[in-house]
């Protein structure tokens, strides 16, 4: 059995890896990672430097509420003007330089807190150039009515404190460890999003070889000699090392693209880089102090980490929900005579995983709770659900039930679809429902 088996994996998995298709993927999917780590702080760095004064904003104050009076900013030019708003609106629309029209409205007296503005523009504004429009001058407001209340704008500024957090965790054996809430909430939603993707993927790759076998009556051929059993198990394997070979590929080269980026881009876009990464650290004097101390931080995050806990439960579940959902998609293909057939049991199918997703950050918030426990328990969610909370630590008795309900799901689901597949491989003309699907697995015993 396994003989044949072994055959079938290495069709599965040299047919697959020879393509052009692979290698594309393998290679784009890397830079496309790199890139969209890299460029948002270049782009930032590359706007800001060629970023001259571009909005004139035009401030018609019927309040009275700025005092003639606002500091513009890099991006903003402010002009306050009188007159009535009519009148200041005509102009506007001659005005050639002009590109937005504010209008402060006065505030009722028993409501003075609440300030209407109406805000006119050429073209639409962007939501930051809205935003920043908005905050210069409620921040004027603001400023005037503590003077009037008589703090100035310096005691205010003496009393902002900014809070330098250094998060700790008491292990049991009464170590400290480092533990970034930022870091492990990434780490957590970023492999179960890489579990979620990869599942429909190569699932959805299983279900389409099995169709396409299927349709052009190979397979006819394939079951003389194997049973399906063996057919269908080996289509999963064969598949599965396809994507173990391709994920890890995308490690490898994730990395050195990151290494080779580090080393060639400029300066100035390497320090745009690591001030992006951190939260809360905006004052240039102290962006290098900052930063060094940043990355610090999420190194020693990192490594204190059970780290052999998180990559051996990361590839566990990885293995395990790809081989318990590809068994339903292989189940689903040999059903179906086309993927246009499929799409109605394909649904119901991912409903588990895609509930799994958006819970996996609601668990998050509180990794420990009694609903993150559950869901690492159910074999149909528990991929999702336990990778996002081994980053913060799983005890040993929860993580072994898990994966043993895990592969104990796997059995069940895999007998199951395996009687379905059984039939459904050599059934042809008829378009299934979920009665003949519930009429297959019932048949035999």
């Amino acid at each position: 059995m396994l003989g044949k088996i072994g055959i079938v994996i290495h069709r599965e998995f040299s047919t697959r890896v020879r393509t052009k298709a692979f290698w594309i993927s393998t290679f784009l999917s890397p830079l496309l990672i790199v890139a969209l780590m890299i460029l948002p702080p270049i782009l930032v760095v590359m706007y800001a430097d060629s970023e001259e004064k571009g909005m004139h904003v035009m401030i018609l104050d019927e309040s009275n509420l700025l005092k003639g009076q606002i500091d513009s900013s890099k991006s903003v030019v402010f002009n306050i003007i009188d007159g009535s708003y009519q009148e200041r609106f005509k102009q506007f629309q001659a005005h050639d330089k002009a590109d937005v029209l504010v209008y402060l409205m006065a505030p009722q007296p028993n409501n003075t807190a609440q300030v209407s503005v109406r805000v006119v523009s050429k073209k639409a504004l962007s939501l930051a150039e809205e935003n920043s429009i908005v905050k210069l001058i409620q921040r004027r407001i603001e400023e005037i009515r503590l003077l009037e209340a008589g703090i100035s704008k310096e005691v205010l500024e003496q009393t902002k404190v900014q809070l330098q957090t250094h998060t700790l965790v008491l292990s049991k054996e009464g170590e400290e460890k480092a533990a970034n809430s930022g870091i492990l909430f990434g780490i957590g939603i970023f492999l179960s999003f890489v579990i979620y993707l990869s599942i429909f993927i190569y699932g959805a790759q299983v279900m389409r070889g099995v169709i396409e076998e299927k349709t052009n009556r190979i397979v006819e051929v394939i079951i003389s000699t194997l049973r399906p059993i063996e057919l269908m198990m080996g289509k999963v394997l064969g598949v599965g090392l396809v994507g173990l070979l391709q994920f890890g590929l995308w490690i490898v080269l994730t990395v050195v693209l990151i290494q080779l980026a580090t080393v060639l881009m400029p300066t100035e876009w390497a320090t745009a880089m690591q001030s992006n990464a951190q939260a809360g650290v905006t004052a240039p004097e102290t962006s290098h102090t900052a930063a060094a101390g940043g990355v610090g931080s999420i190194l020693q995050t990192i490594l204190d980490i059970n780290l052999f806990q998180l990559i051996f439960g990361f590839l566990f579940y990885f293995m395990g929900g790809y081989f318990l959902y590809s068994a339903l998609f292989a189940a689903i293909g040999a059903a179906v005579d086309s993927e246009t057939d499929a799409q109605q049991f394909t649904l119901p199918v991912t409903i588990p995983l895609i509930l799994a997703f958006i819970m996996a950050q609601i668990v998050l918030n509180d990794p420990y709770s009694q609903l993150a426990f559950w869901l690492s328990m159910i074999p149909l969610t528990s991929p999702v659900i336990m990778v996002v909370r081994l980053p913060y630590g799983v005890p040993a008795w929860e993580l072994l039930l898990s994966m043993a309900c895990l592969v104990a799901g796997f059995l069940i689901i895999t007998w199951l679809a395996a009687r379905i597949y059984r039939i459904g491989i050599l059934s042809y003309g008829k378009k299934p429902s979920y009665k003949d699907l519930w009429k297959w697995l019932l048949k035999s015993f």
